[in-house]
């Protein structure tokens, strides 16, 4: 007859839910904020689109990036362990059709992405530590 007891049990449990989500999503925050992802992940995509914007066509940009993989070894890149001659590929990522260029550290998605307004046709190649940017006119 009296419901009131079926709210309390439901409210706490919905209270207890909504602070178990906080909770990790401030733990991923705090996690990130201590191997400094976050800012590196700003830093790298900040810089390869500056970078693109200022490129000619023909050019070649070398960006060393030993900070940025030693970071997503230690994250272990999502449970898998990386390797510094493949990490490249994983961390930086180019959406050629938005003009964006994500850096992800954290292997778990996202990242922070950069927009670059530059028309050129950009390629990614991967040496080890090193970044190799290559700049073609979009028409070649």
């Amino acid at each position: 007859m009296n419901k009131r007891g079926d709210t309390i049990v439901l409210e706490t449990v919905i209270f207890i839910a909504l602070n178990l989500v906080f909770g990790a999503v401030m733990t991923v925050f705090i996690l990130n904020s201590s191997y400094g992802a976050l800012i590196y992940e700003q830093n790298y995509a900040k810089e390869i689109a500056l970078l693109l914007d200022e490129a000619k066509p023909g050019m070649t940009i070398t960006l060393d990036m030993q900070e940025a993989v030693l970071i997503a070894q230690k994250y272990e890149f999502a449970g898998q362990k990386v390797s510094s001659s493949d990490a490249l590929s994983k961390i930086v990522s180019l959406n050629k059709d938005l003009n964006l260029v994500t850096v992800s550290l954290s292997g778990r998605g996202g990242g922070y992405s950069y927009r670059y307004y530059s028309n050129y046709d950009v390629t990614l190649d991967s040496r080890g530590i090193v970044l190799q940017i290559k700049v073609e006119d979009k028409n070649a």
